[in-house]
């Protein structure tokens, strides 16, 4: 091969930055390949790039659709195929699969790695390498390559330069998604690290030295921009932490929230240091109310704990966001009902508090889809394990997935209740005046009383949509700075 076209298909700008891509091409070049380009795909986008890659020479050109696990390739898992299939239409470049995607599902849903000539599951990147250069004649889903270990994340240095769309990883002012680790040490049964682990793919940190290169050639890639870290569990090594926090304020780098916290490790000493380096907003992992539940899900923490972090969060006056999961077999209509109404009380009575509501995710290859939901594939179609991921959800999936235990609720309006609730409160911290906070507490109890109705066909439930959220939220944010503009005005 010549020439190597290493593509991600990212949902909406921003998308994470490629870091895993990154090293990928340093491990292909230890292999021996000079050409190649890493490329950022929107869903608008797929048959443009099929048609740019068809004048290439099928003979030299080798493309690899990479996925990272994370929740943003989650929402395109639909556009990856898409995307194969249209390049393999036109052309008959050598097209290879590998990372999450090829990792969890082509055991399951065989027919759709049709299009790929090779196909590596792990996150060994120096394995994968090593089977995307072989000049040996790819067998597609009759082989599948084996790159099961470590992936080394202190191994090779970050270098944007083979990024051709670096316009695509900024945005909402900041540079999105760098992370100083691969993996988690924590095996939380439901999340995709639990696969991970099972591959040998173990918690792996990058040294100080090398975050402080990569952050200096993030700067020169996009100048005085805010850096967004999205660890999965930055917070793990607490002194590790802060010495990055540390070091990036001494760079004059500042932080875009919002980092990863567990409500394992949450302490007193990680909120100080949040206010030190301007960090306004921490992500938790919430799950459940329920300490059984809580088991399940080999979370490692105690429920007593979470009050103590949802204090923190009103002390020191950091934005907390944490969710729920639904439609779990042991789970009832009463125990979700019990759910809600204690995620209201709670953000009722913490202001700092934003609590979402999403139906589980059957995440191929996990303890938990395997325990509980082992028929997904054979009862599931890609398009509709992409729905699920995407929070689309009619009665008829609903059904198909959870059962019928849930069929008077309706996950993807609660979703959309939570979202509407927590669009409310930000507006109230961050743009409302206070002396308008009032004109709120009605639209506030409205949703509450109405989110265990999720399911009726009333005016609040047509109109609460999760694109009508998006589009109301924006327009009371540029409402409310104008009432922040003409109040300024009397003081």
């Amino acid at each position: 091969m010549k020439r190597f076209i290493i593509l991600n298909v990212r949902k909406d700008v921003p998308g994470f930055l490629p870091i895993e891509e990154c090293f990928l091409a340093e491990a292909l070049t230890e292999q021996g390949a000079k050409d190649i380009e890493i490329r950022s795909v929107l869903p608008d986008e797929l048959e443009a790039c099929a048609e740019d890659i068809a004048g290439m020479a099928p003979d030299k050109t080798c493309v690899i659709l990479w996925e990272s696990a994370s929740y943003k390739s989650c929402q395109t898992l639909l556009e990856y195929f898409q995307l194969a299939d249209a390049i393999r239409r036109r052309s008959d470049v050598r097209l290879a699969s590998g990372g999450y995607w090829a990792s969890t599902l082509v055991d399951h849903y065989p027919e759709r790695f049709q299009p790929f000539d090779i196909i590596v599951s792990g996150s060994d990147l120096r394995k994968a390498a090593e089977a995307f250069c072989t000049d040996k004649p790819g067998k597609g889903v009759e082989e599948v390559r084996d790159a099961n270990g470590i992936c080394d994340w202190n191994a090779w240095p970050l270098n944007l330069s083979r990024v051709s769309t670096p316009e695509k990883y900024i945005g909402n002012g900041y540079v999105s998604g760098y992370r100083t680790t691969f993996g988690c040490p924590m095996n939380c049964s439901f999340c995709y690290n639990n696969m991970l682990q099972d591959q040998g793919a173990r918690y792996s940190e990058r040294d100080l030295e090398k975050i402080r290169q990569d952050v200096e050639h993030i700067l020169e890639v996009y100048g005085d921009t805010p850096l967004q870290l999205k660890d999965r569990n930055f917070f793990f090594n607490k002194e590790r932490a802060f010495a990055i926090m540390d070091m990036l304020r001494s760079m004059g780098v500042r932080l875009a929230s919002n980092l990863d916290v567990t409500v394992r490790d949450a302490d007193e000493e990680i909120f100080k240091k949040c206010v030190e380096t301007g960090v306004s907003n921490l992500f938790f992992g919430l799950e459940s109310f329920h300490e059984d539940s809580l088991r399940r899900f080999n979370k490692k923490y105690s429920v007593e704990k979470l009050e103590y972090l949802f204090q923190l969060g009103e002390t020191y006056e950091i934005t907390l966001t944490g969710c729920l999961l639904l439609g779990l077999p042991w789970q009832t209509r009463d125990s979700i009902q019990e759910d809600v109404r204690k995620a209201c009380g709670y953000m009722d009575r913490f202001k700092m508090l934003r609590i979402n509501l999403n139906n589980y995710h059957p995440l191929m290859e996990t303890a938990l889809q395997k325990q509980y939901f082992p028929d997904v594939a054979s009862t599931i179609t890609l398009e509709e394990l992409s729905d699920i991921y995407n929070f689309r959800m009619n009665a008829a999936l609903q059904n198909k997935l959870y059962g019928p235990s849930f069929d008077d609720l309706n996950f993807e309006k609660l979703r959309s209740h939570a979202l509407a609730l927590n669009s409310i409160s930000l507006l109230e911290h961050y743009h409302i005046p206070e002396a308008l906070h009032p004109l709120f507490a009605p639209i506030r109890s409205l949703i509450q009383d109405n989110v265990m109705r999720s399911n009726e066909d009333n005016a609040l439930n047509r109109y609460l949509t999760p694109e009508k959220i998006v589009e109301t939220r924006r327009s009371l944010t540029r409402i409310s700075l104008e009432i922040k503009k003409i109040m300024g005005g009397f003081e």
